[in-house]
């Protein structure tokens, strides 16, 4: 399998042209920074999930909401560690436009106030439409999991 993606990804290489071209296609009116949508259908629910593409900038931001940094005394490391679950819960409210997870009213009827987190766990009752939400936001934004897991692999 990663020989096929080494194939691809020289074959995607060939065809790209390593010659200079205009700095004009690379400014702000030449390029494209659309956010891609997509409807979900989640099963009980009457109306699709909206979702949208994490830009770049957002992500880092999520990113680093999820990353703590500690510090050994003995060795005075720094290490920083990243809660993948928190991360995928901030993805998921940040990549969810509808419903908005962020509405008073919405909240409130669920008893999760201030809490999108929570009102979206209540919300997709089966886990496995609740992990299905989270990989479409995730693909949709041009993250990889299978990059992920393959540094986690070469971590051990």
């Amino acid at each position: 399998m990663a020989e096929e993606q080494l194939n691809t990804n020289d074959e995607q290489q060939e065809e790209l042209s390593t010659e200079p071209v205009s700095l004009d296609l690379f400014l702000k009116d030449n390029v494209d920074t659309q956010l891609d949508k997509k409807a979900i259908k989640i099963k009980g629910i009457k109306a699709p999930f909206v979702i949208q593409t994490i830009s770049s900038k957002r992500f880092k931001e999520i990113q680093n909401d999820a990353t703590t940094t500690s510090f050994n005394r003995k060795t005075g490391m720094k290490s920083q560690s990243v809660n993948q679950s928190k991360l995928t819960d901030l993805m998921m409210v940040e990549g969810i436009i509808q419903p908005d997870l962020n509405n008073a009213q919405l909240q409130e009827n669920w008893g999760h106030v201030a809490d999108p987190i929570g009102l979206l766990q209540d919300m997709v009752v089966r886990s496995g439409d609740y992990a299905n939400l989270g990989t479409e936001i995730t693909n949709l934004s041009g993250i990889s999991t299978n990059d992920a897991s393959e540094v986690d692999q070469v971590k051990k």
